[in-house]
């Protein structure tokens, strides 16, 4: 299983909350195929770092639907 998380101050329309936090699950039977969707032979969790590290993070969730990789998300908002 891979397990990616992040915790954090937020801004925008978020500005008065203090803090985020979202984690993302892939089940370890999904890993070959996150592993083929990535075209990797390095550590799975290196191949997500390298692509979708800063900026990038945003389009996780799209190669993830596009990829047919099964996740799942938790994320909370608040103080």
């Amino acid at each position: 299983m891979a397990t990616a998380s992040r915790r954090g101050g937020l801004s925008g329309e978020y500005h008065h909350y203090t803090e985020y936090e979202w984690q993302w699950t892939i089940k370890a039977a999904d890993m070959p195929k996150l592993r083929a969707a990535l075209q990797t032979r390095k550590p799975v969790l290196a191949a997500l770092k390298q692509r979708f590290a800063g900026d990038e993070s945003v389009r996780l969730y799209a190669f993830l639907c596009a990829s047919a990789v099964p996740f799942e998300t938790f994320s909370r908002i608040g103080d």
